[in-house]
C-alpha cells in the first residue's frame, strides 16, 4: 500500500498463536533533522526549483530548511544560475502587452520552461541576467536594481547616469543614461561576507569596465580600455572574455 506524504512498512508479529502482518505508517515529518538538512543541501546544489519543491512536501521540512524568500539576492546559494530569461522574439519584448506581464525562463540544463509574472517590466528594462538574476534599469530615472525573478527579492544601486560625466573625462561622450553604449552590457555579480553585493559590468561599445557595490553613491569606471568586451561571460563574480592574440582574431 502506498500513500501520498507517508511511507508504509510491514512487520511480522505473532498474535494469538497465528502469523499476522501489522502495518504501520512512517510520516515524512519523522525524517531526522540533520539528514533532512543534508538532503536539502544536495537538492539545492542541483537546482533552486527542485529545492522549492522539496520544501513544499510538508510543514516540518519547510521549518527545518532556510527559505529563499527574503535572501534570494544576498545569499548566493539561492541564485537561479541554471535559469535564463527566454527571449520570445517576434517583437515580444519583456513588458509587451501581449505577454500579460509574464516572462518565460529556461533551465539551460533540463530544458524546462516556467512562466513567471513580472509586472516590473512596465517601468523597467532588462540589461542582463547574471547568475539568473535580472539586472534592471528603471525608465524614469535610470536607477539600477537586481531582481530575483522567483522570490521577488531586490537590491538597489545608483543609476548608470552617474557614468556619463565620468566617461566624458576620457573622451567618451554619452547621450544621457539611455545611450545605447550603456544599455548593451555584460554583468557579473558577487556577494561578500555580510551580504554586500558588487556588480561588475563590461560596457561593450565603450570598451570599458564599471562596478558598484551596495551602499555606493555612484558607479566607478575604469580608466583603461579593453577590446573584445562583447564576448564577456560571467563566472563566480568575475567577467571573462576572449581576446585576439598573435594577429589572429578572437574565437
Amino acid at each position: 500500500m502506498t500513500s501520498v506524504g507517508a511511507s508504509t512498512a510491514t512487520s511480522q508479529h505473532c498474535c494469538s498463536g497465528c502469523g499476522a502482518q501489522k502495518a504501520y505508517v512512517l510520516p515524512w515529518e519523522s525524517l531526522n533533522a540533520d539528514l533532512l538538512k543534508l538532503i536539502a543541501y544536495r537538492v539545492l546544489s542541483s537546482d533552486l526549483l527542485h529545492y522549492v519543491w522539496f520544501r513544499a512536501v510538508c510543514k516540518q521540512w519547510r521549518a527545518n530548511t532556510p527559505s529563499p524568500r527574503g535572501c534570494g539576492v544576498v545569499d548566493p546559494r539561492f541564485h537561479p544560475r541554471q535559469w535564463m530569461m527566454f527571449p520570445e522574439g517576434n517583437g515580444l519584448h519583456p513588458g509587451h502587452p501581449a505577454l500579460g506581464g509574464y516572462i518565460r525562463f529556461l533551465n539551460i540544463y533540463s530544458g524546462i520552461f516556467i512562466r513567471v509574472h513580472l509586472p516590473c517590466f512596465e517601468d523597467h528594462s532588462v540589461l542582463d541576467c547574471p547568475d539568473g538574476l535580472l539586472l534592471l534599469q528603471r525608465k524614469k530615472d535610470a536607477a539600477i536594481c537586481l531582481l530575483h525573478p522567483f522570490t521577488g527579492d531586490v537590491a538597489e544601486f545608483p543609476p548608470l547616469a552617474s557614468l556619463c560625466l565620468y566617461m566624458s573625462k576620457f573622451g567618451i561622450f554619452l547621450n544621457g543614461p539611455y545611450d545605447l553604449r550603456l544599455r548593451m552590457v555584460h554583468a557579473a555579480v558577487s556577494v561578500h561576507v555580510g551580504g554586500s553585493i558588487t556588480i561588475m559590468v563590461a560596457l561593450s561599445h565603450a570598451e570599458r569596465m564599471a562596478y558598484v557595490s551596495t551602499g555606493d553613491k555612484h558607479w566607478t569606471h575604469t580608466s583603461w580600455m579593453m577590446t573584445g568586451m562583447r564576448t564577456a561571460l560571467p563566472f563566480r563574480g568575475s567577467l571573462y572574455m576572449t581576446l585576439a592574440a598573435c594577429g589572429y582574431p578572437a574565437c
